[in-house]
């Protein structure tokens, strides 16, 4: 005879995941404003670090065209 696929859900699990998926940490609407904040705090910690490396870049650079100058 033809094979059969069974699928054995209890009614909890499905519930739980329902409201897991509604009102836990996992709803991303519910997280929309902390997940901003989040994001804006990183973004600017990440524009400190490019503006760092690029300054500290400039420097050794204006170093290394110094050196090559008074050769």
């Amino acid at each position: 005879m033809g094979g059969c696929v069974s699928l054995d859900l209890s009614c909890d699990q499905t519930l739980k995941q329902t409201y897991h998926c509604l009102f836990g940490d996992g709803n991303n609407i519910h997280m929309m404003k902390p997940n901003l904040e989040a994001l804006e705090t990183t973004m600017q910690e990440l524009r400190e670090r490019r503006d760092d490396i690029a300054r500290r870049v400039s420097i050794e650079e204006d170093k290394g065209i110094e050196e090559v100058v008074r050769s």
